[in-house]
């Protein structure tokens, strides 16, 4: 719920361009997401919740790299959201913290929305008339 509060106000500044007050948030929620990523353990990755349907479609020549086994992770499907939630999974080992995941990839990219415009990648896409900065 914190989360969901911090992550409204974090938009709500966002917005009304106070990006003193944003960018405080966002360099506080990161230093915090760092330190909870570097304690999650191992155990975590053995344990992942998995999808069996999912992990029945990835391709055979997939999995014969390395001849590893690689499986799909069960994430809740929400709108817009399973992108957080998997990788909140993968990071985790739960989809809690999702919401700060969000926050941060918004912070990001208005904080270093030059870098992005002016990538290589984007530069592509801006050649062939499929978005701009």
């Amino acid at each position: 719920m914190k989360n969901d509060q911090e992550l409204s106000s974090f938009k709500v500044l966002l917005i009304n361009e106070n990006l003193e007050e944003t960018k405080r948030i966002f360099t506080r929620k990161l230093d915090v997401f760092r330190n909870e990523i570097r304690t999650a353990s191992d155990l975590i990755l053995q344990n992942l919740p998995r999808d069996d349907f999912a992990t029945c479609l990835i391709p055979a020549d997939v999995n014969q790299v390395k001849g590893e086994r690689f499986f799909a992770i069960k994430a809740t499907t929400n709108v817009g959201d399973c992108l957080f939630n998997s990788s909140s999974i993968l990071l985790h080992g739960n989809e809690s913290p999702a919401t700060v995941l969000r926050l941060l990839v918004a912070g990001e990219l208005c904080f270093n929305a030059q870098f992005y415009c002016d990538h290589d990648a984007s530069n592509g896409m801006k050649r062939r008339q499929t978005w701009r900065c």
